[in-house]
């Protein structure tokens, strides 16, 4: 397992399997969906991984992202997106102080690799770091009652050690958020492959 872990710790490594299971027509629905970007929209991205993101949003989008591996933020800063400022950093070491600054946040793949302190932590950085009516969305794999076995099989074999019920997700963000602005969604035809995914949009 540690093999594999490695193996997608490598930028390009991990862009070719997000392509092969689907992950651009997923992109796609997950920007038009749930992140429905308006014009001058200024946008944090939690755990930005290889930045590949940009690569669906408007041009005239305001783009923060932060991640933990350098590897990522060498691949972002080279990649020729023109745009958007990356830096390294982990949601739970960050000194950075956001009051109010954006309209969007997203954590993609971010919560099922924290621990619930780290989670509370990413909530509340996040509810402080939203404008007012900002949102923040999570997309994360999830065991649910309702999935395929082998969905099930596929979301334990995840590298991330914190993956929990839709649930679990939803009472960390209550512990922020109002449980009224809270929007859930479980899919289980995002990608190609057999794989369960819980998205929330949180609004602050």
């Amino acid at each position: 397992m540690k093999k594999i872990a490695a193996i997608f710790d490598n930028p390009i490594l991990y862009n070719t399997f997000q392509y092969l299971a689907g992950s651009n027509k997923a992109r796609k629905i997950f920007v038009k969906k749930y992140i429905s970007p308006k014009p001058n929209t200024r946008m944090l991205d939690i755990g930005c991984g290889t930045g590949d993101i940009l690569s669906y949003l408007p041009k005239d989008l305001d783009y923060v992202g932060f991640d933990p591996l350098q590897s990522c933020i060498d691949f972002c800063q080279k990649a020729g997106y023109g745009r958007g400022e990356f830096y390294r950093d982990s949601i739970e070491s960050t000194d950075r102080h956001y009051h109010n600054e954006f309209d969007i946040i997203i954590a993609t793949g971010v919560i099922h690799h924290l621990d619930d302190d780290a989670a509370r932590k990413l909530f509340d950085f996040s509810y402080k770091a939203l404008k007012p009516g900002g949102k923040l969305v999570t997309v994360d794999g999830a065991y649910s009652n309702e999935q395929s076995a082998i969905a099930k099989w596929m979301v334990s074999r995840d590298r991330g050690q914190f993956i929990r019920t839709p649930e679990e997700y939803k009472n960390l963000a209550m512990e922020r958020f109002n449980i009224n602005e809270i929007k859930d969604d479980l899919l289980s035809n995002f990608l190609r492959i057999p794989y369960t995914h819980f998205i929330m949009s949180c609004i602050k």
